[in-house]
């Protein structure tokens, strides 16, 4: 029995009189990865698409729905559309089920598609209906595909970007500019309803060559009318049967439209309806016997039935019944909502409720929860509202609408979200007040897991070390026994960091790179975002520089639409890791830039702390004034705003300094270092005391010895110094002429005028007699023992595609397995290198293949390779070569392939041999290189040139060995005489 695919799934039908446009037609034609179709409705974007994909083999069509603005239901709907193209989806089943994370779910849907020998071409339609949260998901299914292609057609400011791919080069974006008709195209389509050419070319200039907008008037026909499409669609209606006519507006509650629909909305319409809507010429999209509504029809029809608001209602109640069956809960609440029933679409909300919690998918719990009237939201409801706002960055919002609830109903919930307000505001009382309030009324596991978490943070604010290291502890095991990974996952990260205070960098490094790499394959950003802000900042005081920058910048970029909360915290970071990077006007701009945008949100807190990198850069640079005006107004706005410097004294004593209240600032100053813990002193607060005291006359011991154990201890704060270097040099002369800490200040002092580059890793690959690969003089291999050969054959082969490689490494295996091997081979690589190296988030195999053609592999940049065939194929100095050889070409391997660059690497060896032999001349020295030769070509012309040269030269033992060796090579044996080799 032939299974029905879902409409959605299906490539649309063509339309009556359908244009082929060759030019649009050419262009989606072109390699790029990401092709974005960008117009408002009417413009023909699924029309032209699905005329391409009609031609094309190969393609995978999803239509997009209200559904797909939760992430999980889009990853599922890729699922079943690439299930539907027949694709075995092993990877996928193993583990899609509820409770697998969105990012786990999206690396097994790649690791299945990448393994389809064939390119395929990912065409989704109605990108408007995705959510920032769900765009960004997909924008990292897009990333993951090895030489597919993905066509989005959606309408302006949608939420899936195209920007970032037309900036690298893998994606275009067709607009409103190409897809407008032409007035040729105009013409032809008017010639096939025998329109004249001057009635042609006037419709094309009133409505400017709108698609739509031609097609509708020439199905009409009435010179007489206005082209408003509102008069063109009531002319077309008003020739359809009257049972028809009367009803057609109640179907525009539904998106897609079948012979049954009706039915679902108890309505009664003559048989073979559709086809006479298509008659009259009303705009639809076929697929197969479901007809799709364009937005132009449906927006106009629905106008129509707000006429009559009962009957309104009364079709989204069945509407919503309808989607209710059919497993679509988020059109199912549209339509109960439309029909003022919100007893059934809260009910429905309640079953949507664990899942936003379980994957922190609060952009759309405050989508659909806003919907709702206020009054009519149950308290656990509502606080969500509230949380949801806060964590979508409308903190303001977040914090009326807690208060809001708290008025009617204590919640744990709306207690947690005030008191992660107040903790962004830096209004650290109201923080614990709130947190002991929520603590006493919390029944919840994840209330008291949540609210435990937060008072560990508190106390960490509070400089209670022992208290908050308690609470986070606590806060961990409760999150163990609930079994829930996502808030285990968050209180692990408060742990690390408070734990940090205590450990060595390197340890710090490495936890938090276990952590990383544990959150990044099963979690969403708002709970990875903490775990990257910690571990960002301990690869930076590891001197991984470069690494921190990438990664904290990449996550940024890719999450700051669907979670601009991680723009507001990491920015931040980002600012101080370029510091370090000696990237100073980078630094200063995203400092500025951050600033900026926390001061709009209400994140006074992280607002200061941008702030204090801004003035402390203009002092730096010798801009006094303008760090005088920047210290004096965040002064004044903090008066305003009653934003409290509790904990953060150091920060406005640097104000008072920009200032040039010295008095103020040291009082300040010496306030922030009484408070601070053995373990905790703050970098800036020393480096402004220094700046003081310098002033002042002399630099106290104390004060020196202080600000060199906070810079052992933050050494990511040594480009603090570097900013600052015309103002600090004299600071740090007069400590080291006072002979305090001078060895940590003069390296300090050489590592700021000679900086040293980051770390490259050394790789060496030994294939000549033996075969072993080592980093950095560290000995390993992959556990799957062809993958050594598939770098191997990269590294001669570096424009091989990823297929040619594995067609020739599997000969024989077809492309499906050759290709889950070459994948298997690059991942285990990897894994070794990772583990070679210490750094497990390092890749030695990259990978490249914008466009439909498999990716070819590419050696990260920061690895240096000495690959001893590479190494001899490129050198003509025999002394060198023979130096390298220590055997045959990965001896015992008997592979076609090993065979053939085997002979190669011998020829090349022998030439280069005889050539230095020539240059010899008639000597035992040019003999010893011709006998060198031949042992490697085993060649019998090269052994008669040494028999001679031998004779010649009276060299009893060479002409033997050469008189051996030719009656071997007669035997058809091989020959060896491997001392000559030496």
């Amino acid at each position: 029995m032939t299974r029905t695919v879902p409409a959605r799934y299906t490539i649309p039908d063509s339309v009556a009189h359908e244009l082929v446009r060759a030019n649009l037609l050419s262009q989606l034609d072109r390699p790029f990865k990401v092709t974005a179709v960008v117009a408002p409705s009417g413009y023909g974007k699924s029309v032209i698409a699905a005329q391409w994909a009609r031609r094309q083999p190969n393609v995978i069509w999803i239509r997009l729905t209200q559904e797909d603005r939760d992430a999980q239901y889009l990853v599922h709907a890729l699922a079943d559309a690439i299930r539907v193209h027949g694709i075995p989806l092993g990877n996928w089943s193993a583990h899609a089920i509820r409770d697998t994370p969105v990012s786990r779910m999206v690396n097994d849907l790649l690791g299945d598609v990448n393994l389809w020998p064939d390119d395929l071409t990912f065409v989704l339609d109605g990108g408007e209906d995705l959510s920032p949260d769900s765009a960004a998901v997909l924008a990292s299914f897009v990333d993951g595909l090895n030489g597919h292609r993905f066509i989005v057609l959606q309408h302006e400011a949608s939420p899936f970007e195209v920007a970032p791919y037309v900036l690298r080069g893998t994606g275009q974006e067709m607009s409103v500019r190409h897809l407008t008709f032409t007035a040729e195209e105009s013409s032809a389509l008017s010639s096939r309803f025998r329109v004249g050419a001057s009635e042609s070319a006037a419709l094309h200039g009133v409505l400017s060559g709108w698609p739509a907008g031609m097609m509708l008037s020439l199905y009409v026909r009435d010179q007489q009318l206005s082209l408003e499409p509102a008069d063109l669609f009531r002319a077309l209606v008003q020739r359809l049967d009257e049972q028809i006519q009367t009803q057609l507006p109640a179907l525009s509650v539904m998106d897609l439209w079948t012979e049954a629909t009706p039915a679902a909305l108890h309505l009664t319409f003559p048989p073979n309806w559709l086809s006479e809507l298509r008659r009259v010429g009303l705009p639809l999209t076929a697929h197969g016997q479901t007809c799709a509504p364009h937005d132009v029809l449906k927006l106009h029809l629905r106008q129509e039935l707000a006429k009559t608001p009962d009957h309104e209602r009364q079709m989204h109640r069945y509407a919503g019944v309808w989607s209710e069956h059919q497993g679509e809960p988020y059109t199912t609440v549209k339509h109960f909502l439309a029909a003022d029933d919100t007893h059934a679409a809260l009910k429905v909300v309640g079953d949507l409720l664990p899942g936003w919690y379980r994957t922190a998918n609060w952009q759309v719990a405050r989508d659909v929860l806003s919907q709702f009237p206020a009054a009519s939201l149950t308290s656990e409801l509502r606080s969500i509202l509230a949380l949801a706002y806060g964590e979508t960055n409308e903190g303001i919002k977040a914090e009326e609408l807690a208060k809001a609830q708290l008025a009617i109903e204590e919640t744990a919930t709306a207690y947690f979200t005030l008191a992660l307000r107040s903790n962004r505001t830096n209004s650290i009382d109201e923080m614990g007040e709130y947190i002991d309030r929520g603590l006493r009324i919390a029944v919840d596991q994840r209330d008291l897991i949540q609210l435990t978490r937060s008072k560990g943070l508190w106390y960490h604010l509070n400089r209670m070390p022992q208290e908050a290291l308690s609470a986070a502890r606590e806060a961990v095991q409760r999150a163990k026994l609930y079994g829930d990974h996502s808030l285990r996952l968050s209180t692990q990260s408060l742990l690390a960091h408070l734990e940090r205070y205590t450990s060595s960098n390197a340890d710090n490094a490495r936890n938090s790179e276990q952590l990383y790499l544990t959150a990044k394959e099963t979690e969403s950003p708002h709970r990875l975002m903490s775990v990257i802000q910690n571990y960002a900042i301990d690869l930076t005081r590891v001197n991984r520089v470069k690494e921190a920058v990438i990664l904290l910048r990449d996550f940024v970029d890719k999450y700051r639409e669907s979670y601009p909360l991680c723009e507001q915290y990491l920015l931040p970071v980002l600012s101080s890791a370029y510091r370090s990077a000696g990237e100073i006007d980078k630094s200063l701009n995203t400092a500025l830039y951050a600033a900026q945008i926390n001061r709009e949100a209400g994140h006074f807190k992280i607002q200061d702390t941008c702030t204090t990198v801004v003035v402390w850069h203009y002092l730096g640079q010798g801009l006094k004034e303008k760090a005088r005006e920047f210290a004096l107004e965040f002064l004044s706005f903090a008066a305003i705003n009653g934003y409290s410097f509790t904990s953060y004294l150091g920060n406005a004593a640097l104000y008072h300094y920009a200032a040039g209240d010295f008095a103020k600032a040291q009082e300040l100053n010496l306030e922030s270092i009484a408070a601070q813990e053995k373990d905790q002193k703050e970098p800036l607060v020393f480096l402004v005391q220094s700046l003081l005291e310098y002033g002042f006359g002399a630099i106290t011991s104390g004060t020196a010895a202080a600000l060199a154990e906070s810079l052992r201890k933050f050494p990511e704060d040594h480009g603090m110094v570097h900013v600052a270097w015309s103002l600090f040099r004299p600071v740090l002369d007069q400590i080291i002429e006072n002979n305090i800490e001078r060895n940590f200040f003069l390296n300090l002092v050489e590592e700021i005028d000679n900086p040293k580059p980051e770390h490259a890793y050394a790789l060496k690959i030994v294939t000549l007699g033996s075969l072993s690969m080592s980093v950095d003089g560290l000995e390993g291999a992959p556990s799957y023992g062809t993958a050594m050969e598939a770098l191997i054959f990269h590294l001669l082969h570096p424009q091989a595609l990823q297929d040619d490689l594995a067609q020739t490494i599997w000969k024989g295996a077809d492309l499906y397995k050759a290709r889950g091997s070459a994948q298997r081979a690059r991942g285990e690589l990897n894994k070794a290198f990772r583990k070679l190296t210490g750094n497990r988030t390092i890749d030695l195999i990259l990978t490249s293949g914008p466009g439909r053609r498999n990716p070819s592999w590419h050696i990260n940049p920061d690895v240096c390779i000495a690959f001893d065939a590479l190494l001899i194929l490129r050198s003509s100095n025999a002394a060198e070569i023979h130096n390298f050889y220590g055997g045959p070409f990965l001896q015992g391997k008997t592979h076609d392939w090993v065979n053939e660059e085997r002979e190669d690497l011998n020829q090349h060896i022998s030439k280069v041999y005889q050539r230095q032999a020539e240059d010899a001349g008639t000597t035992r020295e040019g003999l010893k290189w011709l006998m060198r030769a031949a042992i490697i070509d085993q060649e019998v012309a090269t052994f008669e040139k040494a028999l001679q040269l031998s004779v010649l030269l009276g060299d009893s033992s060479v002409r033997q060995g050469a008189e051996q060796a030719l009656a071997a090579l007669a035997q058809g044996d091989e020959v060896r005489l491997q001392g000559w080799l030496n």
